[in-house]
Order: C-alpha cells, then sequence, then structure tokens
C-alpha cells in the first residue's frame, strides 16, 4: 500500500491549499498567507506564480492598505474571469442550470423541459441541455460539472441507482458518461444535499431540509457536515400509515403517498392544481387531504428532529407553493409535539446552485500547477 505523498500530489495539494485560503478571504498578501499557513515566503511565492500563470489568480493593489514605506501592497485575490464551471439539476419538472466563476458569483441560468419516458432520452437530454450551456462559456476553461439528481445517488462513484418517474434508470453512471462526453470532471450529488448546501450560510447549526413536490426528498447537516450516504435519509418511504395507501416503493403508508403532490393527487382523484383550487375555495373534502399532508409531515419531521437533535427545518419544493393550504396546521401540530423546531422555507432553485458549489469545492482539493 502506499503510505506517502510523492513530491506532484503535494505541490497540488499546496497550490489547493493556498487558492482555498485566498478564495475565503477574498483577497490576501503573499506575507498574509505565508504568516497564516506557517510556510516559507519563497514556497508562497513559487505556488502563487504559477497560479497566476494558469489564471486561476490575478495581482491588485489593496487601497486600504498601506506598506511600512508608504507603498500601496498588492493582494492576490481570484480570477473571475476564467475557470468557469457547470451546475446542473436533473427533475422530473425539468432542467435548470447555472454557470458560475470560482468567486461563486453566477453568470448565467438556462432552464429546459426533461423527458423522462425512458434511460436513453432523458441521458440524450441531459447531454444536449449541458452542451448547449458550454456554448456560452465563449472558449473559457469549465473546470467542472455538478449534478444535482433525485433518487438513490452514490456521490463518491457518480452513479445514479434509481430515478423515480424513469422506468428502466438502474445503476446509470452518469458521471461518467458526461466526462466522456465533454472531458469535463463531473460530480453528482442527491438534490436535497445541493439545495441544502447552497441554502446555509453557517453550518453550525444543525438543520434539516425536506424537498416536497412529486416525491420527497431529505438532507440533514451534524456538526457542521452534509450526511452524505448512498440511499440514507428516504424519508419519504418512510411508513406513517400501517397497511396504508400503496407506494410505488412496493410498501404500504409511506409519506409520499400522503404529502407529496403526486400522492395527494393519485389519493383524490384529481388533478393536483384542481384539488388545491378547490380546497382555496373553501371545499372541506379537498382542504382534508391538504390537512393529512400536514399532520404527517408534522409527524416525521417531529420524529426526525428529535432522533438527530436537529431542529431547524427548511422545506423547500413546488408543494411549499400552497403552503397557504398547510403550513398553518403543520405549525400548530410542531408546537405541540415539537416545541423546538423552527420551520423556515427556501428556493429549490438553488439545486443547480448547490451543485456547482459542491463540485468545486471537490475539485479544488487539489490544483495541477
Amino acid at each position: 500500500m502506499k503510505n506517502f505523498i510523492d513530491q506532484r500530489n503535494m505541490k497540488r495539494s499546496n497550490a489547493a491549499e493556498v487558492f482555498n485560503l485566498i478564495r475565503e478571504n477574498g483577497k490576501m498578501t503573499r506575507r498574509e498567507i505565508a504568516d497564516t499557513m506557517d510556510i516559507s515566503w519563497g514556497a508562497v511565492s513559487t505556488i502563487v506564480a504559477r497560479l497566476i500563470e494558469e489564471e486561476y489568480l490575478v495581482e491588485v493593489k489593496d487601497s486600504s492598505a498601506t506598506s511600512a514605506k508608504g507603498r500601496i501592497p498588492f493582494c492576490l485575490e481570484v480570477n473571475g474571469e476564467e475557470h468557469f464551471a457547470v451546475g446542473i439539476d436533473v427533475n422530473r419538472s425539468g432542467f435548470s442550470a447555472v454557470l458560475v466563476n470560482l468567486k461563486n458569483h453566477v453568470l448565467g441560468k438556462w432552464t429546459a423541459e426533461a423527458d423522462f419516458s425512458s434511460r436513453e432520452s432523458l441521458t440524450c437530454g441531459v447531454t444536449d441541455f449541458i452542451s448547449g450551456v458550454l456554448e456560452h462559456t465563449e472558449g473559457h476553461r469549465v473546470r467542472c460539472i455538478g449534478v444535482a439528481m433525485q433518487g438513490v445517488v452514490d456521490s463518491e462513484k457518480g452513479i445514479s441507482y434509481s430515478l423515480p418517474g424513469c422506468k428502466d434508470w438502474e445503476s446509470v453512471n452518469l458521471a461518467e458518461l458526461i466526462r466522456d462526453k465533454f472531458g469535463i470532471p463531473v460530480y453528482i450529488e442527491h438534490d436535497p444535499n445541493c439545495i441544502l448546501y447552497a441554502s446555509l450560510t453557517d453550518f453550525s447549526e444543525d438543520t434539516l431540509l425536506l424537498r416536497i413536490d412529486k416525491g420527497i426528498g431529505m438532507a440533514a447537516t451534524l456538526g457542521g457536515r452534509i450526511l452524505a450516504k448512498s440511499g440514507i435519509l428516504e424519508v419519504g418511504h418512510t411508513c406513517v400509515v400501517r397497511d396504508g395507501r400503496p407506494c410505488m416503493c412496493g410498501r404500504h403508508g409511506c409519506l409520499e403517498q400522503y404529502a407529496s403532490m403526486r400522492g395527494i393527487a393519485k389519493a383524490s382523484g384529481m388533478e393536483f392544481s384542481r384539488l388545491a383550487e378547490a380546497a382555496r375555495n373553501g371545499d372541506a373534502k379537498a382542504s382534508e387531504y391538504f390537512n393529512e399532508a400536514a399532520k404527517y409531515l408534522a409527524y416525521v419531521i417531529s420524529n426526525v428532529s428529535h432522533l438527530l437533535c436537529a431542529y431547524n427545518v427548511l422545506l423547500c419544493g413546488d408543494m411549499c407553493g400552497y403552503r397557504d393550504l398547510f403550513a398553518d396546521k403543520l405549525t400548530c401540530i410542531l408546537a405541540n409535539s415539537a416545541p423546538n423546531v423552527k420551520v423556515s422555507y427556501t428556493d429549490v432553485e438553488n439545486a443547480p446552485l448547490g451543485a456547482v458549489l459542491i463540485a468545486i469545492d471537490r475539485s479544488l482539493e487539489q490544483i495541477d500547477i
């Protein structure tokens, strides 16, 4: 077993450490970098010179400070004009994408329809969509692509094991497929993890996120880290009603059958939008489906928050556009069963942004200079 780090890997690691330090701080002088990292001025100068040459960094004057000799010192900052990254969200409601630079600034957004009728149609749609986005990079280097996926995902292997709504989708190595097509490193992540990553500015508070639309997905942060393991936190397929409604997963009484848009529509026998309209017009029978959704969501949120000791809860997804029909009841039940829980709502459009931010962080673990 290899038990040492060769010189090339050490250079990559040191370059990544310097670059990420500057990303975190915005601007830094060479002296500040050397003092923070406790490495020699010469080592810092060598690394910085290569990072500038490879267009990762630019040198700018820091007008807010002066040196001991009264000169304005030069600072280093991330080059926002080069090394772009793409994030996409693959969802039954459609594709969405963002293009960002290494300052995490969004340079463009795109959407397109998605065809989930077969594995072939969907993979072709994904690559065609990415190809269209890459046309907007105008010859700039694209460092990585991040993909937010529903279903069961292995982010380390880049495999999407299952995808609800696509009948013949099974164990697709989507990262490899996209990488072979475009020659760019690809990172796959579960979509709730992506939304949570983009939504939080403070990872010190343990947080749960539920994405509720046609299905239900979940993500969680504990101890400053997102819980990441293939197949975990499939809260949509936890049982809330013994011997309840049959679920597409083969079980009965799953949360998705009572609190997702698809489950509610199936149970009511009506299109979801028509059911919601009826509830808003005072139809008691229609309203009961939303009251039921609130009840079972509250039960699951209460149980999971107590289990993980995470009391900050974010809800997102298309279902949250109808929260006027269930939010008050949800809040009322949680006030009695889990008074420590704080529920708020976030934007599902964060999925492609979270995917690309995760991809950038993973790709910057080493920089080849």
